[in-house]
């Protein structure tokens, strides 16, 4: 699952539980990542957030 993946469901799952979820998938996502990667892939969540509007 990728960002826009991770994104499109968050605004789907916009309530307290969808966050929730959406929270526990991110963690796993960057878990086993570098601190770059992680830097990247939060860059890349707030780019598609805020086009999102």
């Amino acid at each position: 699952m990728g960002i826009d993946d991770i994104i499109s469901k968050a605004k789907a799952e916009a309530s307290p539980d969808g966050l929730e979820a959406l929270s526990e998938q991110i963690a796993e996502q960057i878990k086993d990542r570098t601190p770059e990667e992680i830097d990247e892939i939060t860059g890349q969540a707030a780019a598609k957030a805020k086009e999102l509007g």
